[in-house]
Formats: structure tokens, sequence, C-alpha cells
């Protein structure tokens, strides 16, 4: 998800076909069964974490350290006590499963993986993709990626996850989407929507720092759920290890920001958003931001930074 670097190309040559060959039959993908065994026994295991800006870690303080796959990755190797457990995000924000199929041969390119996730459709969604034509997208990702990898990975799916507000719900359809598709093609399916739906409609917000990307305390959610997933489904019981303590300091200068104060204490990502001088009957407990016109994208309104010592 970096920048690519500056770069230059030629075209030798460009031919239209009037007959293209139809791709060879995917093959068939790795028994599920035959990675949980390398997990069972400590042997190397390389996961690849493909989809969107959520498997991306937009919307994170640092990505590269935060975003579920990295943090799979530690706790499957403290779990179960061996370093040779690599779990990588290679998706892009913004991707659509139509982008991911175009990109599978760069995305495939490096050592076969032994596992593949797949978490996507949330810029289908956006897209007004339909359930069918999503579904027959995916399906043909899943062929490519069988091809690229000569079907020497398994392939685990994440049924759609929700986000917050109206995408609570607009995402089931894919989600459903998902699973028939698992149950179609004999692939596990990790149900993601029904994980993250149980936390309840009016506490959701809590793991996602806005509608669509979940925040810190999201990422190490999807990742303990997915490290069980895979632990018990390789017999495994040995017990999860408990999450490292925060170290311990003195209690600071205690500070306090009245968010209410006015439109110069906040900063906006863009000039179509401004705080309203009409304050919202709160007791003084909540400020209002209003759009000049409909955004084609999330903005966000930020505070002044706070010292915490």
């Amino acid at each position: 998800n970096a920048p690519i670097p500056p770069h230059s190309f030629c075209v030798d040559r460009i031919q239209l076909e009037e007959v293209v060959p139809p791709p060879a039959a995917a093959p068939a993908t790795r028994p599920m069964a035959e990675v949980l065994a390398l997990l069972k026994s400590r042997h190397p295991v390389r996961i690849q974490c493909m989809g969107d800006s959520i498997t991306a870690g937009t919307g994170l303080p640092n990505r590269d350290r935060q975003r579920y796959a990295v943090l799979t990755q530690d706790l499957l190797r403290r779990w179960l006590g061996y370093d040779d457990v690599i779990c990588e995000s290679r998706a892009v924000g913004g991707a659509k499963s139509t982008d991911a199929r175009a990109w599978v041969p760069r995305d495939f390119a490096g050592p076969t993986p032994d596992l593949v996730t797949l978490w996507i459709g949330y810029n289908d969604k956006s897209n007004g993709f339909t359930r069918a034509y999503y579904k027959a997208s995916v399906n043909d990702y899943l062929d490519r990626v069988c091809r690229a990898t000569g079907g020497r990975a398994a392939i685990l799916l994440l049924a759609t996850g929700p986000g917050c507000g109206p995408r609570f719900v607009m995402l089931d359809d894919y989600a459903e989407a998902i699973r028939e598709i698992g149950r179609e093609r004999g692939l596990p399916v990790f149900d993601m929507n029904a994980f993250l739906k149980a936390v309840g409609r009016d506490r959701i917000d809590t793991l996602f720092c806005d509608l669509a990307h979940p925040n810190e305390d999201g990422h190490r959610a999807i990742a303990d759920a997915l490290c069980d997933y895979l632990v018990r489904g390789a017999g495994i019981d040995t017990p999860k290890p408990q999450p490292p303590a925060p170290p311990a300091v003195a209690p600071g200068e205690a500070r306090a920001w009245d968010f209410e104060a006015g439109p110069q204490d906040w900063r906006f990502d863009s000039p179509e958003v401004t705080l309203t001088t009409t304050r919202a009957a709160s007791g003084r407990q909540a400020v209002r931001f209003e759009l000049a016109a409909a955004a084609a994208d999330h903005r966000r309104a930020f505070s002044p930074w706070q010292t915490v010592v």
C-alpha cells in the first residue's frame, strides 16, 4: 500500500485479438488441514492477507505495526512458541474486487503463501456492484489466485465485515455471497460479519475510527479472533498468552480541553467541513459539524494534540 517508486516503461506493441482462448481451468486449492497441520507441528507458515483499506490498516497511527496481519503474526508466534510464522498484508486502500483481479500477477509474484485470506467488499458496495456481480468477481479472483499459486495455497474467506452507521447492514448481502462461495467451492469461511456484529450496533463504533476502518482495538480484536480460529482449528490446546502489561507510569498533570470552545481549536481535512455555531443541546457534551455538500468520501475533524505523560 506504499507509493510506487518513480519508474519508466515503454510499450513495444499493441495488438487486438479477435479470438482469445479461455484461461486454463483453475487448480484446486491446498486443503486448509495441511496449513493447520504445519502450525500444529511448528513448521514454517506464510500467510498473505488480501483486501482493501481495512486490511491495509487505513486510519491507524502506525499501520505497519498495528494492522491485523501484523498482530496475527505476533500473537501466533507468542502462542505457538516459534518465529517461523510470517503474516503480511498486501492489501491496497480503495481496492475493489475488480482491481484485485487485475493485480494478482503482481501480488503473487513472490514466495507462494501457504494461506491466503480475503476480506473485500466495502468499495464494491460503494461503487454499486450488485450482489451477483460481486460474487462473480470474487469467484474470478479466486480462480486467478489458484492459477498464480498453482493450487499450492489454501484460501480462507472472511465474510465481509460490517462498518458503522448504515454500513452495519449494507454489507450483509456480500457477507452471504462469501458464505455461499465457501459452500460451493469447499473453502473455509471465517464469519467476520457475524463476529463484528456480535459486538452490537450500539457499541461497534468503539472498534472503528470511522464508518469503514477498524481502529487499534478493532484490529486487535480481529487478529485475536483469527488466531483463535487457526489455533483451535489446528487442535492446539496451548493456553493463549496474555497481552503484555502496559508499562507503569507516574500520574501526570491533569489536563482538560473544552472541545466546544470554537472552530479555531479544530482542524479539518477538507474545506467542505465546518463547525456550526449552533451547539447541540447536550449539556456541553457535543458539537455539530456540517458539510457544504454531499461528500464523495469520508471527512475528518482533528482536535489539538493532547500531551500525555
